[in-house]
């Protein structure tokens, strides 16, 4: 093996090492509440739909959901 070879072959294995190193870091997703928008009122049936599909989906993923409702805009936000 060559020197040039040699180089190579530790910028190889360095970038392989730091990449794994990363890894271990990565936090769980989602590892904070998840939040919903509802672009209309609270209490009407875009409020229902998203905190009837909140509640599976909440189970499912182990976090809480939050259905924020912010009307205004003509529901374009």
């Amino acid at each position: 093996m060559n020197a040039k070879s040699r180089r190579c072959y530790a910028a190889m294995l360095g970038t392989a090492f730091l990449a794994l190193t990363q890894i271990s870091f990565a936090d769980q997703y989602p590892s904070r509440p998840i939040k919903v928008v509802a672009p209309y009122a609270a209490g009407g049936a875009i409020d229902i739909v998203a905190r009837t599909l909140a509640e599976p989906v909440c189970r499912a993923l182990g976090q809480p959901m939050v259905v924020d409702n912010k009307t205004g805009a003509a529901g374009n936000l």
